[in-house]
């Protein structure tokens, strides 16, 4: 296990600040939470299915070709040529949030793009929807993204939350779990569509540079800086960031097994995967239960 350490204090606060100062380090142990209260997302889950947009509710055929997800970690400013050069060789290309109009700004048409936040900022990223991107839409989205995207190929999904927005759903809908971040969920998401081979851009998990977490300006609020150390190495990072990693590092050394994943540029994510041990991948051409 690559343990993630609090360098600078003993703790994060419930507002996500920073504990009392400490100089010993703090192994560091994050819980992810849900952003937005059970009402709010109730609310959204019942308006958005009254729209004629498909809900995903099956599994598809395993598929050989490898799912390149883009996040928006800084990193993706350096391994654009290598992003650009898979999508000019016909490579299915995926976005996260603002990643779509970064794709786009650098002349790539994601395939698809997918969005799992509740809160309204959001909005700010479906600006410039494109006639040729899929979108892939949580229920439990603010209806302003659905309603941005009304002219557009758009699928909605149900994101298992555990919160208790089951009552707001349909009986016998497919749940698509497994991820605390929009980035994360796209292996679930990416495994229902029958994808096995994953490779991440732009998971850096950390900032690149002071208070520069993300390749472009981000509508979302900007979080408390930490600093950590992971197997040796020291990161700038946030408790979201910090918590994404750890996420990862569970979901891989768990389901690894049932899916390929590499993580390209540098960053905390990517040093976690180089210092753990991954379960060798065993392929399964059957449709098996969603992994979470």
């Amino acid at each position: 296990m690559a343990t993630i350490h609090n360098l600078l204090n003993g703790g994060i606060g419930r507002d996500l600040s920073p504990a009392p100062f400490s100089m010993e380090p703090k192994k560091l142990e994050v819980k992810m939470v849900i952003n937005t209260d059970l009402e709010t997302v109730c609310k959204n889950i019942q308006i958005n299915l009254k729209t004629k947009h498909p809900v995903l509710q099956r599994y598809y055929d395993v598929r050989p070709e490898r799912l390149n997800i883009i996040a928006g970690g800084p990193s993706i400013n350096q391994t654009l040529p290598e992003i650009k050069k898979r999508y000019d060789n016909g490579e299915i290309i995926v976005a996260v949030n603002g990643a779509h109009d970064w794709l786009l700004g650098h002349d790539i048409v994601p395939h698809a793009c997918m969005f799992l936040d509740c809160r309204p900022e959001v909005i700010e990223f479906v600006k410039n929807p494109h006639k040729k991107t899929k979108y892939y839409v949580a229920s439990q989205c603010h209806p302003k993204v659905l309603r941005a995207l009304k002219k557009h190929d758009v699928v909605l999904f149900h994101a298992h939350q555990d919160i208790g927005e089951d009552k707001a759903m349909p009986p016998g809908f497919m749940k698509i779990s497994g991820g605390s971040t929009a980035a994360l969920r796209w292996i679930n998401l990416g495994y229902v569509l029958g994808f096995r081979d994953f490779h991440y851009f732009g998971l850096d998990s950390c900032y690149q540079d002071s208070k520069n977490d993300h390749a472009y300006k981000t509508p979302l609020p900007f979080e408390n800086e930490i600093m950590v150390t992971c197997a040796g190495r020291e990161f700038k990072t946030s408790v979201t960031m910090a918590g994404q990693a750890q996420f990862f590092e569970k979901m891989v050394q768990k389901f690894g097994k049932k899916f390929k994943v590499e993580v390209h540029g540098d960053g905390l994510t990517k040093h976690i995967l180089d210092n753990i041990k991954v379960p060798q991948y065993e392929p399964d051409n059957t449709r098996p239960q969603l992994i979470s």
